[in-house]
């Protein structure tokens, strides 16, 4: 009996800790011992946990785009438990608990999206995650990797100084270069609606300043006989003098015009035909009559004759 407990003890222990690939799973203090390891994604990306890094296996010469501690640790637990759903709540203690930090949906969510975004900017097309419901997430079996001891000598660690001043400096992690990206982006988005919003509003403002100077104000001048008189004021012209509207008013006088209750005389100024003097405003002179059964006026230049 006690050989049966003891064996089921082993059997137990050798399964947490063995993966279905025969690799190590991630625990605590599990990383650093991955550390000298780094795996090869579908001959495309390689992944080196010494160093937060992933890089194109076929273009060495690119730099390599680092990632954070989070994403790391993340991408290192799916890797050693490929084929297998791994729990949301180990993925909350290997992750986050273990390190002092909040673990919640949301953050878990939101890295596995991040990384799924990067692995796919990087080249690899096919589905890198999988998301089992209301369970937790799996690397998909499909998936290729290779785990290769990482060989560092001295000749390799001098060669190599970009990466580790890249690890002490600020840290700068692509996944979230694309979030600043996109930012920016709206930022500038948001900068051009304005500046459209204002120019449009400009160009408005300047239309209807236009348009209301234009229209005519009736201004009455006096009277001649029984006719009242107005003139129309436009404000893109310079007012008219007091002498101007008497030589008006006696011009007038001389055609003896008459008016009945609903007729009115109106005087118009026009700048728009060039006469041959310059500097020179034409006048046009015409006797109205209201009709009040059709709300309209009725209008015609006023002769020697007596018209209307």
């Amino acid at each position: 009996m006690r050989g049966t407990i003891f064996y089921t003890l082993i059997t137990t222990t050798m399964k947490l800790f063995t993966g279905n690939r025969g690799m190590p799973l991630v625990g605590v203090n599990e990383v650093n011992m991955l550390d000298d390891i780094s795996y090869k994604i579908n001959d495309l990306i390689l992944f080196t946990p010494a160093t937060s890094a992933l890089s194109f296996v076929k273009q060495p010469d690119i730099e390599p785009i680092l990632i954070s501690n989070i994403t790391k640790r993340l991408l290192l637990l799916l890797l050693t438990h490929q084929g297998e759903v791994v729990s949301r709540n180990l993925l909350f203690q290997k992750v986050w608990d273990n390190y002092g930090l909040i673990s919640s949906d949301s953050n878990l969510n939101q890295c596995v999206s991040k990384l799924r975004r990067l692995i796919k900017s990087m080249g690899l097309d096919e589905e890198f995650i999988t998301t089992a419901p209301k369970m937790g997430f799996m690397l998909r079996s499909e998936i290729q990797i290779e785990a290769e001891k990482c060989e560092q000598d001295e000749n390799n660690s001098q060669q190599e100084p970009p990466i580790t001043e890249r690890t002490h400096s600020p840290p700068v992690q692509p996944i979230e270069t694309f979030s600043e990206q996109k930012k920016i982006s709206g930022r500038r988005k948001k900068w051009l609606l304005l500046v459209s919003i204002a120019l449009v509003v400009v160009i408005l403002i300047a239309t209807l300043s236009i348009y209301y100077l234009s229209i005519s104000k009736e201004i009455y001048i006096g009277k001649v006989g029984e006719c009242k008189t107005f003139i129309a004021d436009n404000s893109l012209y310079s007012p008219i003098t007091e002498d101007a509207r008497n030589n008006i008013l006696e011009f007038l006088k001389a055609k003896d015009v008459s008016c009945k209750p609903d007729d009115y005389i109106l005087v118009n100024r026009s700048n728009r035909v060039s006469s041959y003097i310059s500097d020179i405003s034409r006048i046009f002179v015409v006797k109205c009559k209201i009709l009040r059964e059709n709300k309209i006026e009725i209008c015609e230049s006023i002769t020697n004759e007596r018209t209307l």
